[in-house]
C-alpha cells in the first residue's frame, strides 16, 4: 500500500528533522503550529533542501519547487496592515451553517455579506490568516538569505546530493517514505513503564537518565531505526562527494553520463584503467558492455575509489 501526501509529508519533515540534529541547515523549514485545545492541526513541513558547505541534499524535490526557490532570495509570509477579507478582521471562522449569508447563498447570489461577529466560531481561527485577523502576503525580505542552487529529484529517486549545483553521481537514493511508520515511535523506552511522572528513569535505548515527566517529552536518538539508517546513507553519500567522478580533461580519465535504465550509470574510460579501478567496478556490480565500449551498473553502489 503505497504512501498518501500525508504521509509523504510526515516523512520529508521526519528526515529534515534529523539531518538538522546532526548538523545541516535546513531550508523552507516550519514548526508545528498544531493546538490541541482548539482541535486545530496545522503539522511541521520541509521543502526538502538542507545545506551544509558546499554541499546541498534534496529530498523529495520537485521541479515546481526549482523553479520557485533555486537560487532565489527567502519569501515568507509578511502580515501587511489591513483587516483579513474572509473573517472581516475577526481571527474566527465564519459558521455557514447558521448565517444568513451561507456559502451556498453566497455562490448564489455572487457576493459576500459581511457577517457581524456573533455568527463567527469561537476557538475556530480562521483559516485564511490563521486567527491573527490580518491579511498576509508573500513578498521578499529585506536581506534575506538566497537558497543555494538545487535540482529536482530524478525519476525513481527521492534524495541526492549536490555540490556546487551539480548533482553527484551515485548520491541519491530511495527510502523516505518508509520512515512515516516510525513518527510515534521516537520516544523514549523505560523501564517501569508505569514510572510516576517525577520517577528516576533510564532510557533502555540510549541510556539517559532522567524524570519520567521530561524524557517523555524528548525523542530518542536511538528510536527510529530507519529514519536513522536512511540519514546515515545520506551522510555517506555527502562523505564520498569529494571522490565523486569528474569529466575527463585530456580524455584518459573516467566519463560518467547516465545510463539507459533509471537509476543506472555509465562509465567510460580513455584507456584501460587499472587493476584495482577495475576490481573496485565489478565489487560494485558494474557490468562491461562491448556494443556501447562502458562499464554501466546501479548508481547507489558506483564505488568512491574510482578517480579520474
Amino acid at each position: 500500500m503505497g504512501a498518501d501526501s500525508t504521509d509523504k509529508r510526515t516523512a520529508v519533515a521526519m528526515v529534515g528533522a534529523e539531518l538538522a540534529r546532526r548538523g545541516w541547515k535546513l531550508w523552507g523549514w516550519k514548526e508545528d503550529r498544531s493546538d490541541s485545545m482548539t482541535d486545530y492541526w496545522d503539522p511541521e513541513s520541509w521543502d526538502g533542501v538542507a545545506s551544509r558547505g558546499n554541499l546541498v541534499v534534496c529530498v523529495d524535490v520537485s521541479d515546481r519547487d526549482v523553479e520557485r526557490q533555486s537560487g532565489k532570495p527567502d519569501q515568507r509570509h509578511v502580515y501587511l496592515d489591513g483587516p483579513c477579507s474572509p473573517c472581516s478582521g475577526t481571527g474566527k471562522q465564519l459558521r455557514d451553517y447558521d448565517s444568513p449569508g451561507s456559502r451556498m447563498q453566497n455562490l448564489l447570489t455572487g457576493h459576500v455579506t459581511v457577517q457581524p461577529p456573533e455568527h463567527y466560531a469561537a476557538g475556530s481561527p480562521c483559516r485564511f490568516c490563521k486567527g491573527t485577523g490580518c491579511r498576509k502576503e508573500s513578498r521578499q525580505i529585506p536581506d534575506a538569505p538566497v537558497w543555494p542552487v538545487f535540482h529536482a529529484c530524478r525519476k525513481g529517486t527521492t534524495w541526492h546530493v549536490e555540490r556546487a549545483g551539480q548533482v553527484i553521481p551515485g548520491a541519491s537514493g530511495t527510502g523516505v517514505f518508509a520512515v512515516a511508520r516510525e513518527r510515534y515511535q521516537g520516544g523514549h523506552d523505560w523501564q517501569p513503564a508505569d514510572a510516576r511522572p517525577l520517577q528516576e528513569v533510564t532510557c533502555s535505548r540510549c541510556g539517559k537518565a532522567g524524570v519520567a515527566e521530561e524524557l517523555h517529552r524528548e525523542d530518542c536518538p536511538e528510536a527510529r531505526p530507519k529514519l536513522r539508517a536512511l540519514v546515515d546513507r545520506i551522510e555517506a553519500a555527502a562523505r564520498r562527494a569529494s571522490a565523486t567522478i569528474e569529466a575527463p580533461r585530456n580524455g584518459a580519465g573516467p566519463e560518467v553520463s547516465p545510463g539507459k535504465r533509471p537509476g543506472f550509470l555509465e562509465v567510460r574510460f580513455g584507456e584501460r584503467p587499472a587493476d584495482d579501478v577495475l576490481a573496485a567496478l565489478k565489487a560494485g556490480g558494474y557490468r562491461w558492455n562491448p556494443r556501447d565500449r562502458c562499464w554501466w551498473g546501479p548508481e547507489e553502489q558506483l564505488p568512491a575509489g574510482v578517480r579520474s
